[in-house]
């Protein structure tokens, strides 16, 4: 039996260029209340519906029919960031997040949708409640939970301007000299007949 050449690949919505600067300020205001951390690049700022992992080529291509059937059933929706959020708790932050406000329980059915696509190829539904968040970092060292408390409270109100979604995209993750490139390898748009 021929061994499967793979890619890494996850599901993603691009970001607004404004979006961008908004999650760069944010890591900014992290960064002088002395929080440490492996900071998400500009050019990795999604915002992630589904980690496919090592997915087999012979695979990509029905992936893309079933990313594309979700879609089509949604017409674009407003989306923003807002506040400040760790995971997995304030007492262990290992995880700096801004929350996604705006046009949620859409976002929450195209999750659905894709997740019910998916799992026809064999693909695993994911067993957790879908949390969308925009990731900022990944902290090093131990922080403060008082410092998470407080910048928590501090940037309750600090959000980004909406943007429209108007797809959902394919990406492959590669890893060069220790930092993740990725690359969109297929869009799938939302229908605007609604």
């Amino acid at each position: 039996m021929a061994e499967c050449k793979s890619k890494r690949l996850f599901i993603a919505l691009s970001v607004s260029k404004d979006t961008i600067r908004h999650l760069r300020d944010l890591q900014c205001h992290l960064k002088q209340r002395g929080i440490r951390a492996s900071w998400t690049p500009e050019k990795n700022m999604h915002l992630t519906l589904k980690f496919l992992g090592d997915t087999c080529s012979g695979v990509e291509e029905k992936l893309m029919h079933h990313l594309q059937h979700a879609a089509a059933a949604f017409s674009p929706f407003m989306i923003f960031a807002g506040g400040l959020g760790v995971f997995p708790s304030v007492k262990k932050p290992r995880v700096l997040w801004s929350k996604v406000k705006g046009e949620t329980e859409n976002l929450r059915n195209l999750y659905s949708s894709i997740e019910t696509e998916l799992s026809l190829l064999g693909f695993q539904k994911d067993g957790k409640r879908f949390h969308p968040h925009f990731t900022i970092g990944r902290t090093k060292g131990r922080v403060s939970p008082h410092t998470i408390y407080e910048m928590i409270d501090r940037l309750s109100s600090f959000q980004s301007k909406p943007f429209q979604v108007t797809g959902v995209h394919l990406f492959k993750s590669d890893l060069e000299y220790g930092s993740a490139v990725h690359t969109r390898l297929f869009s799938a748009e939302f229908s605007s007949c609604f």
